[in-house]
């Protein structure tokens, strides 16, 4: 996906708010962005069953859709689709749920500058594009450049491929000692979560292989884009405290 050239669908049954977005995107002078506006989910999977979208906003609170059964519905027919949801301040646990259920990213309504909404739609798209290489190259995880290993139910490592070698070469001698391998128990699907090891981060992605008996790890670095949602919740903070 070219990010020089987009077409966002906003999602948003408040007149008010849907204005106010539309002037910040356009006040960033971006000319091969485009945002078009529909006001409820099911214009929404309409507009998107028609193609050309690259990225969708959505406020989790919609006429005919609530909290995560708005997100879950697009991504049911368009998994493919990078998410950004709109949020109010009191709903950030919200948000972050939806975080977690597939969104790439969430914005505070009423707190939303221009330049942080250009950057939240990058990354968004950069997220969700690096998320799609991961299945992509599952197949084949010597050529992926993300650590990738598999281990055994009691953490045994049985393969690494070059990336995880080089980016965590005590991996196999520290055994279920390392971070990567504790507090993984038994798992008969897949999993997820988010990981500091040292000053990095990272997202961790597993996956029961039944067919080989072990658990597949990819390994994804997000210190760059915590970095980014600490200066946000920083931002929030302060303007939230500003405001009391």
């Amino acid at each position: 996906m070219n990010v020089a050239s987009m077409s966002i669908l906003l999602i948003e049954d408040d007149v008010q708010d849907a204005d106010l977005l539309q002037r910040q995107l356009a006040g960033q002078n971006i000319p091969n962005w485009k945002l078009e506006h529909v006001e409820n989910l099911r214009s929404a999977l309409k507009r998107l069953a028609a193609g050309g979208i690259d990225l969708v906003l959505s406020d989790l609170n919609l006429p005919d859709s609530t909290g995560f059964d708005t997100c879950g519905a697009i991504l049911k027919q368009f998994p493919a689709m990078p998410i950004v949801v709109l949020t109010g301040l009191d709903d950030d646990k919200v948000a972050l749920d939806a975080v977690r259920s597939g969104a790439q990213d969430y914005l505070v309504k009423g707190q939303i500058q221009g330049s942080w909404l250009v950057r939240v739609i990058r990354y968004a798209v950069e997220r969700k594009q690096s998320q799609q290489e991961v299945a992509r190259l599952a197949s084949f995880p010597e050529m992926d450049p993300n650590p990738v290993f598999e281990c055994s139910e009691d953490g045994r490592i049985t393969y690494l491929n070059s990336a995880a070698q080089r980016r965590f070469p005590d991996l196999q001698a520290a055994g279920t000692r390392h971070p990567l391998l504790m507090d993984r128990g038994a798992l008969r699907g897949k999993a997820f979560r988010e990981i500091k090891i040292g000053s990095a981060y990272y997202e961790q992605h597993s996956y029961w292989v039944g067919g080989s008996q072990v658990i597949r790890n990819y390994i994804l670095d997000i210190t760059e884009r915590k970095e980014i949602e600490r200066v946000k919740e920083e931002l929030i903070g302060n303007v939230s405290h500003e405001l009391r």
